[in-house]
């Protein structure tokens, strides 16, 4: 699997996530305005450092899976 599947795979478990923890249904459309995330399934209201917190999150993730990847291709070399 490329990395750049694992990625897409990664982001797309990442969302169902999100989208589990603000509401059990999937989120389709997501528009801020004002410190709220308006989507299809409501008005959640996030402020810019809970937000700015959970993309920290998303990043510490994504990047920690790229530091384990690259440890695992660097042992087979």
């Amino acid at each position: 699997m490329s990395l750049a599947l694992s990625g897409l795979l990664l982001l797309n478990v990442l969302w169902y996530a999100l989208s589990y923890a603000l509401n059990t249904d999937q989120i389709e459309t997501i528009t801020y305005t004002h410190g709220y995330f308006e989507t299809n399934i409501g008005t959640h209201g996030f402020s810019p450092m809970e937000g700015m917190g959970m993309l920290i999150i998303a990043l510490m993730t994504v990047g920690s899976y790229y530091f384990l990847y690259l440890r695992k291709k660097r042992a087979h070399d």
